[in-house]
């Protein structure tokens, strides 16, 4: 199995509705099919960051 990492910009796009790049990182996604996610602390970090500095629609 493929194990892609996973950035932070992308981790936005797919979670925040709301992001400019929504539709692109859900084209995205399915584009790539079945993988192992890998990321890291620091992009956690930054994720959560994101969220609590801004007002986000999530995708439900």
């Amino acid at each position: 199995m493929r194990r892609i990492f996973l950035d932070t910009s992308y981790l936005i796009a797919v979670i925040d509705r709301g992001s400019d790049l929504h539709q692109r990182a859900e084209e995205l996604s399915q584009e790539l099919g079945v993988f192992a996610a890998v990321t890291s602390e620091m992009v956690l970090t930054e994720l959560l960051n994101y969220f609590c500095e801004r007002e986000a629609t999530f995708v439900t």
